[in-house]
């Protein structure tokens, strides 16, 4: 699918969110610009979260409540927003405490630039049965393309 505006990719997050639940893990690939905060934004939104959403490239990792009714809607507790661009060693994702909410069934989790680290995350034993929601965002002529 194609979104020629940030409102059209948020609107594509929001839709894709109706779909998630407690447990679920979300790797977004694409290059810089592409778009990958602007379609978490819409799946935040989605979440009933009404935060401001920043990209987590500095802090790596910001973690968000959802509120009563979505906890029950979507069987989760949190959203927890990583990105793992600025990792000097993809293992660092492990002293992040990143583990911990991929693995706590209470969580819905996005990670940017996850192709950096999904070696690791692949191997990680405790995400065995756990399947990874591949999203991939790229630049075109005709704005973004969003291959879910």
């Amino acid at each position: 699918m194609i979104a020629r505006t940030a409102k059209e990719l948020e609107k594509i997050g929001a839709a894709f969110a109706k779909k998630l639940s407690g447990g679920d893990i979300v790797a977004l690939q694409g290059e810089l610009g592409a778009g990958k905060t602007t379609f978490v934004r819409g799946v935040a939104n989605a979440l009933g979260i009404r935060k401001r959403i920043p990209s987590p490239t500095f802090t790596i990792m910001n973690v968000y409540k959802l509120p009563r009714a979505a906890t029950k809607k979507f069987h989760a507790q949190r959203l927890v927003h990583a990105d793992t661009y600025r990792l000097e060693k993809p293992e660092e994702i492990f002293t992040l405490g990143l583990d911990e909410y991929l693995t706590d069934g209470e969580s819905i989790v996005i990670i940017e630039w996850a192709e950096r680290v999904s070696r690791h995350l692949s191997g990680h034993n405790q995400l065995a049965g756990h399947k990874v929601k591949k999203i991939a965002i790229k630049i075109t002529k005709n704005g973004r393309r969003i291959n879910i």
